[in-house]
């Protein structure tokens, strides 16, 4: 992987920005935490959540591909 975790899951979550509900929904974490990660609201978030949410990320790259 080229980038770090964390900074693939901001960018995506930039790219993904006003479909945040479907993305928290399909990666099963709240919105809240969703949004506090994307807006960098926390500077440190808690490594299950940026994992689930890069899980689901690379999950819909490989069916998109």
């Amino acid at each position: 992987m080229d980038k770090p975790m964390l900074q693939f899951v901001i960018d995506r979550l930039q790219a993904a920005k006003g479909h945040w509900p479907d993305v928290a929904e399909g990666a099963g974490i709240s919105l809240r935490t969703l949004q506090k990660i994307a807006r960098r609201e926390v500077l440190d978030p808690r490594i299950g959540s940026v994992q689930t949410l890069y899980d689901y990320f690379r999950k819909a790259a490989k069916r998109a591909a």
